[in-house]
This record gives C-alpha cells, structure tokens and sequence, in this order.
C-alpha cells in the first residue's frame, strides 16, 4: 500500500518532465528543419574538413567551375569552403547589386549616415562620460573631419 502512494507522490512530476521533455524535443525538430529551408541551395558532395574544394580543384578554371555551379542551383548558392560556409552570387545578382544598391542616386539618399551615425556615437560617448565622470568635452559637428 505504501508503495502504491509513493508511486502516486511521484507520477505527477514525471508526467510533467516527461511532456515538457516532448515539448522540447519537437520545438528543436521544427526549427532545425526551418533553419534548413532558409538556406541557399548547397551542391552535394561535401568532404568533411575539406568541403567543395574537390569541386573547384578539377581541370576547369575556378570562375567557370562556379559559374556551372551557378546555372545548376540558381543566382546563389553556398558552397563550403573547407570548414566555412560562403555565400556565392553569379554576375546577374551582382550586376543588379551594384545597379540598384549602389548607384549615384543611392550613394546621394543615403550618404548622411556615417555623419549622423558619428555624431549620434559622439554624443553617447559624452552622456556616458557625464554620468560616470562629471561633465563631459562638446563635440561639434564631425563635417570637417570627413
């Protein structure tokens, strides 16, 4: 009888473990599958320690081994690099980066920036300065620096 009310004391909390264990479980299943569906495509093949370099090594020059690579998986595709992972874009994605991101126009909208990015960091600094140390040095404007 005695055995029967232990087995009772104990049954709750390990049904409780048990499912947020479950839960746990299936949560890191999800994500890893989400986490690999928002990655590029990957040509197989890769060599543990060495990744795709067996790929590029073949009689075919580097830019051509990637650009087949490119008309096989798409605009991007990621390759491995030994142990790291690099993003490879083909000539059209870089043509449009380099049309669209960094034309005149959009050098022009956004070329205030590092100017108020520098004095908005400036101004940090000095409020840092004053709440630790007392009364901090003014910063003027960061125009005649750049």
């Amino acid at each position: 009888m005695e055995f029967c009310m232990q087995f009772r004391e104990h049954l709750l909390p390990a049904l409780v473990f048990t499912i947020i264990i479950t839960i746990l479980v299936v949560t890191i299943l999800v994500k890893g599958k989400n986490e690999q569906q928002r990655r590029p495509p990957e040509p197989a093949g890769a060599i543990p320690l060495l990744g795709h370099l067996h790929l590029l090594g073949n009689n075919q020059l580097i830019h051509r081994a990637l650009a087949d690579m490119a008309d096989k998986y798409g605009p991007a595709f990621s390759i491995r690099l030994g142990i790291h992972r690099a993003l490879v874009y083909s000539r059209n994605i870089m043509k449009l980066v380099t049309v669209e991101l960094l034309s005149s126009r959009r050098l022009e909208l956004l070329k205030h920036v590092p100017d108020t990015e520098t004095n908005r960091f400036l101004k940090e600094l000095s409020w840092y300065q004053f709440c630790t140390s007392g009364p901090a040095l003014s910063f003027g404007s960061t125009a005649p620096w750049i």
